[in-house]
């Protein structure tokens, strides 16, 4: 479960990056702004992202919802674990966030950070191989049932369907257009919720079908 951070209190941001460790690079996590609540329960909302890169000092994530600058995010990432921070910059695709941490805490970042670089260069492994897999690029668009439109991000695709991480709450069994694809919501995750395509698709070209979409009119209000 997401928290929001304690107080700065023995904690340091550090501002010289020309040496830190980096691991480029996508991974899989989820995020939360801390400060928002959602408008019907209150509860703080959470969404999926992926790392750009990380370092000790700062996060680059392809994200669903924008941030402000200066917003405070906690996040988590597979094999990372929890870090917390405040954006610095945003992006076409997320935002940047420099990661607030003691000195302990940062060393022992950078140990994970270093392992997963190490991983990566051993890693030989084919995606196609998977029933599911990630998306390229995991940007999207989600086409509503009166025709509204909203930017999603696609968490893993398979032939049958996808899972989904967006602004819009929508209901069991409600209709949508992933990108370019007929479907409908079987079920909500932590995260998000699944979709089911309305016909079983090759898997091959599918990515061109679901991901890599970006709006090309303002979005509708509130949305």
């Amino acid at each position: 479960m997401l928290r929001q951070a304690p107080g700065n209190a023995g904690v340091q941001r550090a501002v010289d990056r020309r040496t830190d460790l980096r691991y480029v690079g996508p991974i899989n996590g989820c995020y939360t702004f801390s400060e928002r609540r959602e408008i019907t329960n209150g509860d703080v909302e959470v969404f999926a992202c992926r790392t750009q890169s990380i370092s000790s000092t700062a996060v680059a994530v392809t994200a669903p919802v924008a941030a402000k600058l200066g917003e405070w995010v906690t996040a988590r990432f597979d094999g990372i674990g929890i870090v917390r921070g405040t954006v610095e910059r945003l992006t076409s695709e997320g935002f940047v966030f420099s990661i607030v941490a003691s000195d302990q805490h940062r060393a022992k970042l950078a140990a994970k950070i270093d392992w997963l670089k190490k991983k990566s260069v051993r890693k030989q492994s084919d995606q196609r191989d998977f029933r599911r897999f990630q998306p390229r690029d995991p940007r999207s668009i989600l086409g509503l049932a009166d025709g509204r439109m909203t930017k999603c991000f696609v968490i893993d695709l398979s032939r049958s369907g996808a899972a989904v991480s967006c602004q819009h709450v929508p209901g069991i069994g409600e209709q949508l257009v992933l990108g370019t694809l007929k479907c409908h919501v079987v079920r909500r995750l932590d995260v998000g919720f699944a979709v089911q395509f309305e016909a079983s698709q090759d898997a091959e070209g599918l990515e061109q079908l679901v991901s890599g979409f970006e709006l090309s009119e303002p979005r509708a209000p509130g949305l």
